[in-house]
């Protein structure tokens, strides 16, 4: 973990000795860092806050850059060139250890074609071996840059195509080890090699699949990833010596030796170690890739495991100790109707963030929720759809026994009593749904569930539900921030509200108000501001978590004016937090940057 950054990170490029790395951010003041990752470095002097990378430069930028998209180091690694987001998409190369401009250009001339701004993008530069020469490729966009670090200097030339083949959009480039020829990959599957800025040939490798990663061994091995989820091995003509299937979309490749490492499109990094015919791969990390992370639960039964699902039809089982996914299974194997626009019944608004975000899937095939069953190990998973669907357990997620169809619209929130024999489903139609678990004297695979009834009293779509100790009532918080109690037994709203409930034992408390949460929300800060709340098992602390992208820790209970303790690894908002049942491990997922972060409480009951 290396602390620098206050905003998303775009790009990043390792430096030719293999140790130092730089990285660069969107965001009000764009920047740079170099990072060496074999230093570690108190970042708070006086606490045990530490990065695992020194810093070594921060190279702050000015607003009007955007964004950096693109990095390089040269071949001594003296400088850096760095490409922006601003309306010209400039390139600059700078002496990295004193931040000294060496030159800075538009990439895009006045071409009548790229007018628009937006089909000016740079997708990749790179950087030549043994001579300060670059590359800078993109939509319809092919250039040679030279420059002359004494005079300072730097220009740039189109690449020639010499009836060889076309213009088209470039999307990724390396050179060869003589430092004059250079392997371009393309949307239109095609490899172009060039020498200098003149192209020699083009071959068809990928079929018509778009080629987005590229990577040169010293012995000029080629090796190239396409959207046919293949790892193609060229030599420096571009014949083919073999293809590795990979499934997914590579996005990154990098080879040390006899292995080969893979990031894929769908957030896997694999590592293959190539011997003569044989293939071994490992796969070193797994990622949810579509829409956004809101389902996240222990397990009730073992503590060393946690599920997520999100919007890309999938459910994921992580092992807490191995911090690693151990097996993942689709959402829904058959596809459902394909998504429209969310419509809202007459004079309803959307309150809560889930209403406002559409999933690219068919809606079957995303899931908001989920929820662990202690006694017989099921899992319930809360479709985008509406529909809950119970799977067999942790190890069967792939085996679904039942499903529940009464809620209108999806769940938000979804939980079992602490008997685990009554399932409670809050909807965003205003309903909470219960279902008795008959499972008594039956095998795991003949459990079923039984509708009891419907708990009605929001006027908004139900986010969060807590069951009391001894499974009789209910507290429940809608998109309006409108806290309602149940007792479960007679289906109906307790009256007299906070004073009527103020000595039940809650076994969760995941409501956004109540006066043990009164202080969670600083100045300026709104009910919608904060995604998720939940408080530690042993009722000793309180983590939120908001759309800044801040994790925030408090002791329970939360008084006005108390100041938590703040942390930021998220790029975005935060859509859950949970703690592990013995408090010393909080668990948090982010909706776009589709991250699950473990994090260690130094202080635990």
């Amino acid at each position: 973990l290396a602390e620098g950054h206050d905003d998303d990170v775009l790009c990043l490029d390792l430096h030719p000795n293999k140790r130092y790395v730089a990285t660069g951010q969107c965001g009000k003041r764009p920047k740079v860092c170099v990072w060496d990752s074999d230093r570690p470095e108190i970042i708070r002097p006086g606490s045990n806050t530490s990065n695992d990378c020194a810093m070594l430069k921060d190279i702050v930028l000015p607003p009007e850059t955007k964004a950096v998209t693109c990095l390089s180091f040269s071949h001594d690694g003296k400088y850096l060139a760095m490409v922006f987001w601003d309306q010209d998409c400039s390139i600059r190369i700078v002496e990295w250890e004193t931040d000294t401009l060496i030159g800075q250009h538009k990439s895009y001339g006045d071409e009548a074609i790229l007018r628009n701004t937006q089909m000016k993008k740079i997708l990749d530069i790179s950087w030549a071996k043994k001579r300060n020469f670059l590359v800078s490729c993109g939509l319809k966009h092919i250039k040679f840059w030279n420059f002359d670090n004494n005079m300072q200097l730097l220009s740039k030339k189109k690449g020639l195509f010499r009836d060889v083949d076309n213009l088209t959009h470039f999307t990724c480039a390396a050179f060869l080890s003589n430092g004059f020829h250079c392997i371009t990959g393309t949307t239109s599957g095609k490899l172009y090699k060039w020498k200098d800025r003149y192209l020699e040939k083009s071959e068809q490798t990928h079929g018509i699949n778009a080629v987005h990663a590229i990577h040169i061994t010293d012995d000029d091995q080629v090796y190239s990833g396409a959207m046919d989820g293949k790892v193609i091995i060229s030599n420096e003509d571009l014949f083919q010596m073999r293809v590795i299937e990979v499934g997914k979309c590579p996005r990154g490749i990098d080879v040390s030796g006899d292995k080969l490492l893979v990031g894929l499109r769908d957030g896997t990094i694999i590592e293959i170690t190539i011997t003569n015919n044989k293939q071994q791969k490992l796969v070193l990390m797994n990622s949810h890739s579509q829409g956004e992370i809101w389902g996240l639960e222990l397990h009730r039964s073992y503590p060393n495991q946690i599920l997520t699902c999100a919007d890309d039809n999938m459910i994921m089982l992580w092992n807490i100790q191995s911090r690693k996914c151990v097996t993942q299974y689709p959402i829904s194997e058959t596809a459902g109707k394909m998504r429209g626009e969310i419509i809202f019944d007459e004079g309803e608004e959307p309150g809560e963030r889930q209403d406002l975000v559409i999933p690219e899937l068919p809606l079957n095939q995303c899931a908001r929720s989920i929820a662990f069953n202690g006694r017989n190990n099921n899992i319930a998973i809360g479709h985008a759809d509406g529909t809950i669907s119970i799977r067999l357990n942790s190890y069967n997620i792939d085996k679904t026994i039942c499903v529940l169809d009464k809620p209108e619209k999806w769940s938000p929130s979804m939980k079992y009593d602490p008997g685990c024999t009554i399932l409670a489903i809050g909807s965003l139609d205003g309903k909470i749904y219960l279902y008795t678990v008959k499972d008594e004297g039956k095998e795991p695979e003949e459990v079923e569930y039984e509708y009891m009834l419907a708990l009605v009293g929001h006027e908004g779509g139900v986010i969060s539900l807590d069951w009391s100790k001894d499974s009789k009532f209910i507290m429940s918080q809608d998109a309006n921030f409108n806290v309602t109690f149940y007792e479960v037994e007679r289906g109906l709203e307790v009256s007299g509200g906070w004073d009527a409930m103020k000595d039940v034992d809650w076994e969760s408390w995941t409501c956004k108000s109540g006066w043990p949460v009164q202080g969670i929300y600083a100045e300026g800060v709104e009910g919608h501001h904060v995604n998720s709340v939940d408080r530690s098992v042993r009722k000793k602390f309180l983590a939120t978590g908001d759309d800044w992208g801040l994790v925030n820790f408090f002791r329970w209970p939360v008084v006005p004016g108390v100041q938590p303790k703040v942390y930021r690894a998220h790029s975005e908002h935060v859509t859950r937090v949970i703690w592990s049942r013995d408090s010393k491990f909080l668990f948090t997922v982010g909706g776009n940057d589709k991250c699950l972060m473990q994090w260690e409480s130094r202080i635990y009951y």
